[in-house]
């Protein structure tokens, strides 16, 4: 059960920041408020504030994805003309309605999230990629969430988003563990190296955690420790709830490992409180989070 709800809670906390997500949101949507309506970067700014805006606020966020969703629908400003934007409006809806509504709610949205045709913009359709295959990891359906994930990933690739490279890994992180932490951080350094490095920055802190983790799947616990110390650091700074709560899970299991229940409860207790701070739905009923 731990571990499938850190998958959950993980494919939420990719997308935290390290100066803030709140200033994130402000900055996107001040350049946002900037941009030509119905432009290619008009739509990615609107899919990367509710990106943002997830982690500050998952309820606003659904509010606002079903807002933009219904202009989109009377075609407001022509951005509906864009191929796939209203796919992955749907999709961030969906996203945000699984975590705080459940299973009912986000199939509503994924229903109205049918894969784009078309001459889609490569940013568009990894954003749609990427969104839908957390939601489908969320829904417990991960025999079609790889092959998103995937396809996200080569999108991302081709549209030179070094970010969405790195969240497209860490969306199967899970599901292949030594694969995926070793591609995010060769995507990191290769965005450094091309001067990219303020782009990418903000997910320093939760590569650490996916570091620890797959640390701790080989055995090697002291490496853990002190691996998971770091983002814990960088978390506390930052203000990130859902990565504190994150490490406190991971504590939780290791605690467990070593029957040490004591302990094992207090990080449980720890992590939801975290977790509740971020308006996460973590009831495991609707989603049988007993089963990874």
């Amino acid at each position: 059960m731990l571990r499938c709800l850190r998958a959950v809670v993980c494919i939420v906390a990719s997308a935290a920041v390290g100066v803030g997500q709140q200033q994130l949101v402000d900055e996107l949507s001040s350049r946002l408020a900037k941009a030509a309506a119905g432009s290619v970067a008009y739509c990615d700014l609107s899919l990367a504030r509710l990106d943002a805006m997830a982690v500050v606020d998952l309820r606003r966020s659904a509010k606002e994805a079903e807002a933009l969703w219904s202009q989109l629908d009377a075609d407001v400003a022509g951005v509906a003309a864009l191929p796939g934007m209203r796919e992955a409006v749907a999709c961030h809806a969906a996203f945000a309605l699984a975590l705080t509504e459940g299973v009912g709610a986000a199939e509503r949205w994924l229903g109205r999230a049918s894969v784009p045709e078309g001459d889609v913009d490569e940013q568009i359709l990894a954003d749609y990629c990427l969104t839908r295959a957390r939601t489908l990891c969320i829904l417990q359906r991960h025999d079609e969430e790889l092959p998103l994930a995937v396809r996200g990933q080569a999108s991302a690739e081709r549209s030179g988003d070094w970010s969405r490279q790195i969240r497209a890994a860490l969306v199967t992180l899970h599901m292949t563990p030594g694969r995926g932490i070793g591609r995010a951080w060769r995507v990191f350094e290769e965005a450094k190296k091309a001067g990219n490095e303020a782009r990418v920055v903000y997910l320093l802190p939760m590569l650490m955690y996916c570091q620890a983790d797959y640390l701790m799947s080989r055995g090697d616990i002291e490496a853990m420790l002190s691996e998971l110390a770091r983002a814990q650091s960088l978390a506390e700074k930052h203000g990130n709830k859902v990565l504190l709560g994150m490490i406190a899970t991971l504590r939780a299991e290791l605690a467990s490992k070593r029957d040490d229940a004591e302990r094992e409860k207090a990080m449980l207790e720890l992590a939801r409180s975290h977790y509740q701070a971020c308006l996460l739905y973590t009831s495991p009923s609707p989603r049988d989070l007993s089963t990874s």
